[in-house]
């Protein structure tokens, strides 16, 4: 969420490469291919993640000054 507005797949990537520091903030210059195709690249990416990184077997479990970064069922309903 920015500014009140929530973001999905890859609009939501781009907008967390543009807050982190360079070089990934260019790639924000990538809003300017149509959603759909992003969408469409970002989901292909989505399903071969694990063959690239691996999978753990357990997650993490956030430190509270994260955890305080979630969004809870709540706020997404807004």
């Amino acid at each position: 969420m920015e500014g009140g507005k929530a973001y999905t797949k890859s609009t939501a990537a781009l907008h967390i490469v543009r807050s982190v520091d360079s070089p990934w903030r260019v790639l924000y210059g990538l809003t300017i291919v149509p959603r759909p195709v992003r969408d469409f690249l970002y989901d292909w990416f989505a399903r071969r993640r694990y063959r690239r990184f691996g999978k753990r077997d357990e997650c993490m479990v956030p430190p509270p000054d994260v955890r305080e970064r979630f969004l809870t069922e709540e706020a997404v309903r807004r």
